[in-house]
């Protein structure tokens, strides 16, 4: 594990610890803020009766897997995060959970799902310099389009934020750059979301 990933994961293990599994544990403002997220994403996956796999990448403690469940109760869920402690926790609260989900803190090599959806992974740059968390972030999307067959999707912080609302330890994106990036490198198929309200905006590749 790089120094990026080591103090990222040493923050959030502390999260999780002050705050328990709870929006906060996965440093979320509040429960609405990470619910407006999910709505977001949630608009991506396919209707509900289709059945498709899922990795949701950085899962945290599994909230996103408890808003979907009703929605696409079809979906074969994975959720994946480095952090152990996450993992963990997400596995104690659906331990009797009727989907099935999959934990892991690792992906087979060559492993593919159908849909991908990275929330929040791409925001906490903590102590590393702009452009290392930039290649950082080009490592992250080349690992999300690798594991996926059918549609990617990650949301950034962007840098169209209040000045006076930006934090130093976080990574506020050029959405037109990210947006070129994707379509040089993984699809013309793109599409770019900054219109539902929050300091961010979401970036949809269809393979």
């Amino acid at each position: 594990m790089n120094n990026i990933l080591l103090e990222g994961n040493q923050y959030f293990s502390e999260k999780l610890k002050i705050y328990g599994p709870t929006p906060k544990g996965v440093d979320w403002n509040s429960e609405p803020s990470q619910i407006l997220r999910f709505q977001e994403f949630a608009k991506l996956l396919p209707l509900k009766g289709t059945k498709f796999t899922f990795c949701d990448f950085g899962c945290g403690y599994g909230a996103f897997l408890e808003f979907i469940r009703d929605k696409n109760p079809e979906l074969v869920y994975t959720g994946y995060d480095i952090n152990e402690d996450m993992i963990k926790s997400a596995q104690e609260m659906f331990k009797s959970f009727d989907l099935s989900p999959n934990w892991t803190t690792s992906l087979v090599q060559g492993q593919q799902f159908e849909y991908t959806m990275a929330c929040g992974v791409l925001n906490l740059k903590l102590h590393a310099t702009d452009n290392e968390w930039i290649d950082h972030v080009k490592f992250t999307l080349h690992e999300l389009n690798s594991i996926t067959s059918n549609t990617f999707a990650f949301n950034i912080l962007t840098s169209y934020s209040d000045p006076d609302k930006k934090k130093d330890y976080l990574y506020y994106a050029d959405p037109c750059f990210w947006f070129d990036y994707c379509i040089k490198n993984f699809s013309k198929n793109v599409s770019l979301r900054h219109d539902y309200g929050a300091y961010e905006f979401i970036i949809q590749v269809k393979k």
